[in-house]
């Protein structure tokens, strides 16, 4: 038996699009973000499905997710602080 963490980042579907949402004005700037920056769903399966079959504990897909771990583990006080500033700059969180 074994786990896989799986950590996609953004993935183009359309869930975004599809949900309800308070403010419209930010459900729009998240899909347009998701449009932009979100990686096809066939490659994150592909991704997924090789991690489960090696196995792998952990799955990193796309450069933030790999980025934010290195950072998280070497300077985890530096990185809540990032992620902090970032909630300020992107404006559908």
């Amino acid at each position: 038996m074994s786990l896989t963490c799986v950590y996609p980042g953004p993935v183009d579907t359309n869930l975004i699009g599809s949900s309800r949402a308070r403010d419209l004005t930010k459900k729009k700037l998240e899909a347009e973000f998701i449009k932009k920056r979100g990686l096809p769903t066939e490659h994150v399966a592909r991704r997924v499905l090789d991690g489960i079959e090696k196995p792998s504990a952990r799955v990193f897909i796309g450069k933030e997710t790999y980025l934010f771990d290195i950072m998280a583990r070497f300077f985890p006080v530096m990185t809540n602080s990032v992620i902090g500033r970032m909630r300020g700059k992107v404006p559908f969180l």
